[in-house]
């Protein structure tokens, strides 16, 4: 058994004997044996293997759902999005790396706290409205945010929305996926200026075109007329 549980076998074990004693056994059992049974009823060996498999099946289910749920745990950290999840009521319950980057608060400070405190005051009511969508059980549609950091003040963010079940289909609170949009809001304003400009200076160039075109004809015709006045006509000064 100790030899089995050094090499990470997960093998069900029956000990079977007919001289083995009950403190033996009961060691045997500790060491991870999963039933004893006397040579002298056999009959109960079956019973044993039945109960050995069922604990074996148990046992690898739960290790799947421990594997699945650290494989969850690494993504949910390793993710650049911040991933918030929240009671029904909108308390914070859980909070990711990325949303400690994004928000600026560790743990401590924000378990507890209502999801509300990650938005600016003009968005909380749309916020509330979205909770309430979501606790009738229906996901409310994406939406960005002036969010704010407990650091670098106003940010601008996209929110998604998402309701966590029970297994009866009852809501039992959300999660927020969260992403920090600044530096894309920042750049997507920058490249409107930029359009603007341009616009305005075809616009410019345009009525300057024009403008000239009209001058030109101007200019030609004063030449004209100065060459018929000539130098001695006192139109000549006007012309000119």
């Amino acid at each position: 058994m100790e030899l089995l549980h050094q090499e990470g076998c997960e093998i069900p074990c029956i000990l079977v004997s007919g001289t083995t004693g009950e403190e033996a056994a009961v060691e045997c059992i500790k060491k991870g044996a999963t039933d004893y049974v006397l040579k002298d009823r056999p009959a109960r060996l079956a019973v044993a293997v039945e109960r050995a498999l069922r604990e074996k099946s148990a046992s690898d289910r739960r290790k799947q759902i421990e594997q699945s749920r650290d494989r969850l745990a690494l993504i949910v950290e390793s993710s650049e999005d911040a991933i918030v999840g929240f009671a029904p009521e909108g308390l914070i319950l859980s909070w990711n790396r990325a949303a400690s980057r994004i928000f600026g608060y560790s743990n401590d400070e924000i378990l507890g706290k209502p999801l509300t405190i990650l938005f600016a005051s003009k968005c909380i009511q749309e916020v509330n409205d979205a909770l309430e969508t979501l606790l009738r059980g229906e996901n409310p549609e994406h939406f960005q945010a002036a969010g704010i950091s407990k650091d670098r003040g106003a940010i601008d963010i996209a929110v998604t929305l998402s309701a966590i079940r029970e297994t009866d289909g009852t809501v039992a609170g959300g999660s927020a996926i969260i992403r920090d949009i600044t530096e894309h809001c920042r750049l997507e304003e920058q490249f409107r200026h930029s359009q603007k400009m341009e616009a305005v200076g075809r616009l410019a160039g345009g009525v300057a075109h024009d403008f000239n075109n009209l001058l030109t004809v101007i200019l030609g015709y004063s030449s004209v007329l100065e060459k018929r006045l000539g130098s001695a006509d006192t139109l000549s000064d006007t012309v000119a």
